[in-house]
């Protein structure tokens, strides 16, 4: 977790969560990048942009839930789901010849 008095602007945040997929009936971990554009230490409040959409003012309750790296738990499931995805086109690929 970020602490609100170490937050600079042009700092690179995670916001981490599981998300779920009805189709897939998957509980993924999920990552979306939040760059802090402003900080205001006087209202406790930052200018965001969440995943690259326009910015927000967001409180300082929101702030320190986010993380400044990944865990190493998304890491290693970004990780297994590109190996997954090379092998499922190499297999496509030498179906197809």
């Amino acid at each position: 977790m970020s602490r609100f008095d170490d937050l600079t602007a042009g700092m690179l945040l995670y916001d981490i969560h599981r998300h779920t997929e009805a189709a897939k009936l998957q509980n993924d971990l999920c990552a979306w990048r939040v760059l802090v554009l402003a900080v205001d230490r006087e209202t406790r409040t930052a200018i965001v942009s969440w995943n690259g959409q326009k910015p927000k003012t967001w409180p300082e309750e929101k702030l320190v839930a986010l993380v400044t790296e990944p865990p190493e738990d998304y890491l290693d499931q970004r990780r297994r789901k590109k190996e997954r995805a090379n092998v499922i086109r190499r297999d496509h690929e030498w179906s197809r010849t």
